[in-house]
């Protein structure tokens, strides 16, 4: 078997590209938010790569770069995440995925991008890397907080009775629980209905430096992320003092768990625990079981959500980052930046 990768074209190439995922991932509408994903975003378009096994007449596997803007330090780069990677079953080994790994770095090695990442969820995801001499940048750890227990005690009580008798105790007992109240910070916080606008860009542009890897966070940038995703709905709240803008947090509902994707603010200390509570308290209604956060192992955000009762849980992913040797990224990279990222950055 010799397989060997090239570029897509995706003017001409793209149906079969979108064949590939939609055998593999077939989680996804893949044709659905194939404009959106590849077309659409103001960091620019996607690069992706074929598989070809020379004997074959279609591609085996496919991998994609999607741009990103991110701030690293106080400097704003075009970066890169990894996207949409799959390999037919009977070619899923380490030749084909490596192969497809190195064609991602691409666009980083011919200086279009500081440095591209990908987001293997375990230890089998990190094996290309690790047979690159790769390891993971960062960890990111999921948090969650229970608000209700009837799920929990579904799993344990065959009664369906006894499950609502002894729910109507453990969720009087969690909404009792001693937890800040936003009104006690002085910051107002409501929903934020419609588009992001100007003031989202300032707050971007105001909060970066410092040892930092971050996204930005753009109006543009939101908007297309939040507002413009073909499959999925989000819901905002903004926290303002004074009438100005000082953070916001992005939430996704499911049938019975809720997830914050994304949270920030020039000050998450401050402002996030005013932002979680409101969170909980516009969820709270809707019978959802628990609230899920993700970020970086060991960073502010993971200490404020310890702070308002969420318990840590397992590793969810790795961030792996490559930057060209020699390079202003490479050295960054080295020098054990902090990695401000939340659910949002391992969205594709």
């Amino acid at each position: 078997m010799k397989v060997k990768a090239r570029p897509v074209c995706l003017d001409s190439e793209r149906s079969i590209l979108i064949g590939i995922l939609e055998r593999n991932l077939p989680e996804l509408p893949h044709a659905r938010r194939s404009e959106w994903l590849y077309d659409k975003n103001p960091a620019g378009n996607a690069w992706s790569w074929f598989a070809i096994e020379e004997s074959l007449p279609s591609p085996i596997g496919v991998a994609t770069v999607v741009p990103r803007f991110m701030w690293v330090g106080e400097s704003l780069k075009l970066c890169g995440q990894v996207a949409d990677f799959a390999i037919d079953p009977g070619y899923r080994s380490l030749g084909p995925a490596m192969l497809l790994q190195k064609a991602t770095f691409d666009p980083v090695n011919r200086g279009l991008l500081a440095f591209c990442y990908d987001c293997p969820p375990d230890d089998r995801g990190m094996s290309t890397f690790r047979r690159m001499g790769m390891e993971a940048n960062c960890r990111m750890r999921r948090f969650a907080r229970p608000l209700r227990v009837e799920r929990r005690l579904g799993e344990k009580l065959a009664s369906k009775k006894l499950v609502s008798i002894t729910a109507l105790f453990g969720n009087l007992a969690l909404r009792l629980l001693p937890t800040r109240r936003h009104s006690a910070s002085g910051i107002k916080v409501s929903v934020h209905e419609g588009r992001f606008g100007a003031e989202f860009t300032e707050l971007d542009r105001n909060v970066r430096g410092g040892n930092l890897i971050r996204s930005r966070r753009s109006a543009e940038d939101l908007n297309w992320r939040f507002r413009d995703d073909p499959l999925n709905q989000y819901q905002v709240l903004t926290a303002h003092r004074g009438g100005e803008l000082v953070g916001y947090a992005v939430v996704s509902l499911g049938e019975q768990d809720a997830y914050v994707l994304d949270l920030f603010s020039r000050s998450v200390a401050e402002v996030g625990p005013s932002l979680l509570d409101a969170v909980v308290e516009h969820v709270h209604d809707r019978k959802i079981q628990s609230v899920h956060a993700l970020c970086a192992d060991g960073s502010e955000m993971s200490g404020l959500l310890r702070s308002v009762r969420f318990s840590g849980r397992e590793i969810s992913a790795r961030i792996v980052a490559y930057a060209k040797v020699e390079t202003e990224a490479h050295a960054f990279l080295h020098g054990s930046p902090k990695w401000s990222f939340t659910r949002m950055d391992l969205m594709a």
